[in-house]
């Protein structure tokens, strides 16, 4: 069993996080992980990572927090829902602040504590007052 687990994200992300219990994982496992403020989700990608992102670069290393379970995975299906909801908010508050940006995608945080908004755009656009907007609506960090 690794000592250290790769995980992918939606978008093709992927991080290397420590499994210091050692639970035992195949590949497409779902698996609850830390987040840097709070827990995410994804999909086991890799199982023999040699060593940890610590010895690389000397960011962080998060743990595994459990091997997802039912619960958990529904709650990751209700949140792609709420994120395609969330992409349509969003649409409609760049529009009525005429921000010259094209919204990409959304992507929810496990524990819905922070949602992250993807964009392109030409040029630097001030997003400010957007964010203020989404989050005072949605309640939830942008």
């Amino acid at each position: 069993m690794s000592d250290f687990i790769e995980i992918k994200f939606k978008g093709e992300r992927k991080n290397v996080f420590a499994n210091p219990l050692q639970f035992p994982f195949k590949l497409g496992d779902f698996a609850v992980v830390e987040a840097e403020k709070g827990e995410d989700i994804g999909v086991v990608n890799n199982l023999t990572v040699d060593n940890s992102p610590d010895d690389k670069n000397g960011s962080k290393t998060y743990k595994i927090v459990r091997k997802a379970l039912n619960a958990d995975i529904l709650k990751h299906k209700q949140n792609q829902i709420n994120e395609s909801k969330a992409l349509e908010t969003c649409r409609q508050k760049i529009a009525k602040h005429k921000l010259n940006m094209k919204l990409v995608d959304s992507e929810f945080q496990f524990d819905s504590k922070k949602i992250t908004f993807y964009f392109t755009a030409e040029k630097r656009v001030d997003f400010r007052d957007l964010v203020q907007a989404l989050a005072a609506e949605s309640r939830t960090r942008i």
